[in-house]
């Protein structure tokens, strides 16, 4: 006898009527009768009596329906405390996120998983404001982020290429009608950046703009979301950012991006705690060592 049998004889029970229980269970009535009918062939005798004005247990379906309630139960709350024993065994990687990973993070962790089944990989949203926090008091395990960050002695950073740099824009920009963009083509504009990513990055490549008089470009940044840069660049012909080849889908479309600083490596960062899981520093290494065998020629 099946599960599924069992369960439709206590609704149809509880019911009074095959037709109500079947709609209860989203079968049509000729299903769920056919369950009956096969479990009471299999048990050997009759669970319900049948008339027109309904149905009704037998003198042998009313103590099998006591012995059947009684024996779901144990099995639901059995297999529920095995489920608990289970998440509790399984292991876990709390992965923070300020606003989107790299679509190349995503395939990692499912190359991860078929690895290693028994580990969970969790994407937490976290705020660029408090994600140092979060990661020190053990909220999230690891995060993916603007290189530059100042962590304490307790945490360490990886950096790691996500590509060239690419200028993005809007799409009315007169920037699209160029194969590559150069410093002196962003005269007059605004570089803007998200989650202090000016901070990041581009600092290591202001000497791209020291040709430029400092009134010639203003470098915008900030605690600015995602979401809002790419707005303001698809409203704003004046306005450009900086991406990654990893990180552009993120961005086009809407935008459009064009190669800069082609031979410079976009960096990013992984922070964890020092004391990490060997899981946690097992993934880590993966993301890691996948990028760098993209990017690492750029160095």
């Amino acid at each position: 006898m099946h599960d599924s049998q069992l369960r439709s004889f206590l609704l149809a029970a509880r019911l009074g009527s095959f037709r109500r229980a079947a709609q209860a269970e989203h079968l049509a009535v000729q299903s769920l009768t056919q369950r009956i009918n096969s479990l009471e062939a299999e048990l050997g005798f009759p669970l319900f009596e049948r008339s027109r004005a309904g149905i009704v247990l037998s003198p042998s379906g009313l103590e099998f329906y006591a012995v059947t309630e009684k024996a779901l139960q144990t099995l639901d709350c059995g297999a529920a405390r095995c489920k608990e024993i289970f998440a509790a065994g399984r292991k876990a990687i709390r992965l923070g996120v300020v606003w989107r990973l790299p679509p190349l993070v995503f395939t990692l962790i499912s190359e991860f998983r078929d690895i290693h089944p028994e580990v969970n990989i969790d994407c937490v949203s976290i705020s660029q404001s408090e994600e140092l926090d979060d990661l020190s008091s053990g909220n999230v395990d690891l995060i993916i982020d603007a290189v530059g960050h100042h962590i304490p002695g307790s945490l360490v950073e990886k950096r790691i290429p996500t590509g060239s740099f690419q200028c993005v824009f809007s799409p009315c920009d007169p920037l699209s009608e160029l194969e590559e963009v150069k410093a002196s083509d962003l005269i007059g504009r605004r570089v803007i950046f998200a989650y202090g990513y000016g901070q990041g990055p581009i600092k290591e490549y202001e000497h791209v703009f020291d040709s430029l008089e400092k009134s010639e470009i203003e470098i915008v940044s900030g605690n600015r979301d995602g979401e809002n840069t790419i707005s303001d660049l698809n409203q704003n012909t004046g306005c450009v950012s900086l991406f990654s080849d990893g990180l552009v889908s993120l961005a086009c479309p809407p935008l459009e991006a064009r190669p800069f600083l082609a031979e410079a490596p976009f960096l990013i960062s992984l922070y964890h705690r020092r004391d990490i899981s060997a899981t946690v520093e097992e993934f880590s290494s993966l993301v890691s060592a996948r990028f760098n065998e993209l990017y690492g020629h750029l160095r």
